[in-house]
């Protein structure tokens, strides 16, 4: 068919924009790139969540940490997370040595089934989502 096209009286325009978001933790969008049908970059914007990571920890930052540490017949594990669920023990192969629900904000466990040596700690949330991790050395 040939001939001038027109939808209400007027020409058609075809505007095609692509945007692009990248996001932190499914939370909220760190930058955002809208570009044209040509590829050219027509807006950007970003967010700055922190500055150089210098800054004091302030209460308000869900914590946790393991002492004593080296631990020889026992350790505590101290949890400001909220939706902390469950604590692991992993050795340097990957393989979960323990695991424990977490029912109170101080839980203390023995290393009576551990072998001497370094381990990595992971608390997790309901979901099975890493809150935090860290090191454990048993003595």
């Amino acid at each position: 068919m040939a001939g001038n096209w027109a939808f209400a009286g007027l020409p058609p325009t075809t505007t095609v924009k692509t945007t692009y978001e990248w996001w932190v933790k499914n939370n909220f969008p760190v930058a955002t790139l809208e570009m044209n049908a040509a590829g050219q970059v027509t807006d950007a914007s970003y967010s700055v969540i922190s500055s150089s990571g210098t800054d004091e920890p302030t209460s308000s930052i869900p914590t946790s940490y393991i002492y004593p540490n080296p631990a020889s017949s026992s350790f505590e594990v101290v949890n400001s997370h909220p939706a902390a669920r469950s604590f692991l023990v992993v050795n340097l192969l990957g393989q979960t040595v323990f695991e424990a629900p977490i029912t109170d904000a101080v839980m203390q466990y023995s290393t009576a089934t551990m072998t001497k040596g370094i381990y990595m700690t992971i608390i997790r949330d309901t979901k099975g989502e890493t809150l935090s991790t860290g090191k454990l050395v048993v003595e």
